[in-house]
């Protein structure tokens, strides 16, 4: 059959079957480039959510260290920087909700996450600073404070979050991976990772 085609309809043929090619190579390009975007966007958002964590618990460290620092030297200073720090937790905890809306079960982490540090910012952190302020430059004022009651069940809290995340991030991973490794083809990566 090709060959009682005229030269011109057989060059047509061949022009044609190179361009459905080339689409067809464009197309798997372009599934290919696209599942990669939504890979990169889902683990830069993982990422993301892994390091507003470490802020929290940077804020919350730092709290302590300005308020220990208050509680030994009894400096206004002090005291105004761990006031400016306890501000400061309020926006970390906002920024996690912000990036988890879509997860319930992480939502719900942070809302519990968010009473238990109220709590522990009023019942202990506030308490403290107010026993040290009516101490003053007395003696032994800062012996009689102690030490600053824990964040219960908050670094739990805080820690099965962060598991949650890292494990996730290392699915995706490991998913990828095996992917790669039996598929020869760029393909879309497993639906379980996403």
């Amino acid at each position: 059959m090709f060959k009682s085609l005229s030269i011109s309809k057989r060059l047509f043929a061949s022009f044609a079957a190179i361009l459905i090619i080339f689409l067809t190579l464009l197309t798997i390009a372009y599934s290919c480039f696209s599942s990669l975007s939504d890979a990169n966007r889902a683990d830069r958002h993982t990422l993301q959510v892994i390091q507003a964590i470490d802020q929290l618990r940077m804020d919350l460290l730092q709290v302590q260290v300005e308020a220990r620092g208050y509680y030994l030297t009894g400096k206004p200073e002090r005291l105004e920087r761990t006031r400016k720090e306890l501000h400061d937790l309020p926006a970390s905890i906002q920024n996690l909700q912000d990036l988890t809306h879509e997860n319930a079960a992480q939502v719900s982490r942070f809302k519990k996450l968010e009473s238990l540090i109220s709590n522990w910012a009023e019942e202990v952190i506030d308490a403290q600073l107010k026993l040290r302020q009516s101490l003053g430059n007395t003696p032994g004022a800062a012996d009689a404070m102690g030490r600053t009651g824990p964040l219960v069940g908050g670094n739990s809290v805080i820690g099965k979050s962060t598991n949650s995340w890292t494990r996730l991030c290392q699915k995706r991973t490991s998913c990828w991976q095996n992917d790669s490794r039996n598929q020869p083809v760029c393909r879309p990566p497993c639906a379980q990772c996403w």
